[in-house]
């Protein structure tokens, strides 16, 4: 048990960080699940497009919550830096899940599931991205 504590304790500050990222993406998840449903059911848009649009909209929305609430970097001039990785992160998240979603979706697996699939897969490598390179938290 007191090995349990001492690493809880050592440990405390990073399973917040991790705890708050986990809120933050699945509050952008279903942020994104909404626009990439919209955009399929209502305005009858195909999958890459509507997973580009629902990927990219969400992207703001988890940037500002990743950058204020989970890393807490504030504002200033490095808001522009930060704001210019994350979208290169984005851009490699857009581009490795648009590959993986296509491919499922062609595959057979549907539109949902190719999406929660691809989705999971981007999840361990955008934090790992932004953690050590977006918002220097080494």
């Amino acid at each position: 048990m007191k090995k349990i504590r001492d690493f809880f304790s050592r440990h405390k500050g990073r399973l917040k960080e991790i705890g708050l990222y986990i809120l933050s993406s699945l509050g952008s998840t279903a942020f994104d699940w909404a626009v990439y449903l919209l955009m399929i059911n209502v305005f009858n848009v195909g999958v890459q497009i509507s997973y580009s649009v629902g990927k990219v909209s969400s992207g703001v929305v988890n940037f500002l919550l990743n950058n204020f609430v989970v890393f807490k970097q504030g504002g200033g001039l490095g808001l522009i830096k930060r704001g210019a990785g994350y979208c290169i992160t984005v851009v490699l998240s857009l581009a490795l899940g648009n590959l993986l979603v296509t491919v499922l979706t062609w595959a057979g697996l549907g539109e949902e599931l190719s999406k929660l699939a691809a989705d999971s897969l981007c999840f361990f490598m955008n934090y790992f991205i932004q953690r050590t390179v977006v918002f220097n938290h080494r």
